[in-house]
């Protein structure tokens, strides 16, 4: 074999494993189930990929911390399309989980200050705050006395 053939052989194998790595990115850039994105090229990778880290830990190993953190980019919309619907369920996750912030959090997403105690809202509310200050959040014990009031 000659050095033009070996060097011919060479950088068609460079050529190649260039392609397999950007049809690779494609394929995981195009794959990803979640709808976390990397909206431009500013920005933070890292941040996403936390995003995505904790949404797994919430979803596969029931962390409660992780659900909230979870909960928190759907409020905001960081990295995520805003959608309180799916910011209620991970914080119902994180409550379900024996997270007290959780449970305070999604009290407060049910609370309706105007409607009476009655209302099936604050019914909500109040069961959740109720379970956060058993869990110690002394911030749901402040909102349960709030609560009687109305």
């Amino acid at each position: 074999m000659t050095d033009i053939h070996k060097k011919a052989i060479i950088g068609a194998s460079g050529a190649i494993l260039v392609i397999l790595f950007v049809v690779g990115v494609m394929i995981f850039m195009g794959g990803m189930k979640d709808e976390f994105h990397r909206s431009s090229m500013q920005s933070d990778y890292f941040e996403v990929d936390r995003a995505l880290n904790l949404k797994k830990m919430c979803d596969h190993n029931r962390d409660g911390e992780a659900c909230l953190a979870t909960a928190r980019y759907y409020l905001e919309g960081r990295h995520v399309q805003e959608d309180r619907k799916k910011a209620a369920h991970y914080l119902a996750r994180s409550c379900s989980f024996n997270n007290s912030d959780g449970c305070f959090h999604l009290g407060t997403f049910w609370f309706q200050e105007g409607e009476s105690r009655g209302s099936s809202n604050n019914k909500r509310a109040e069961r959740h705050f109720n379970k956060s200050c058993d869990l110690g959040n002394s911030e749901g014990c402040k909102m349960l006395e709030k609560m009687e009031s109305l």
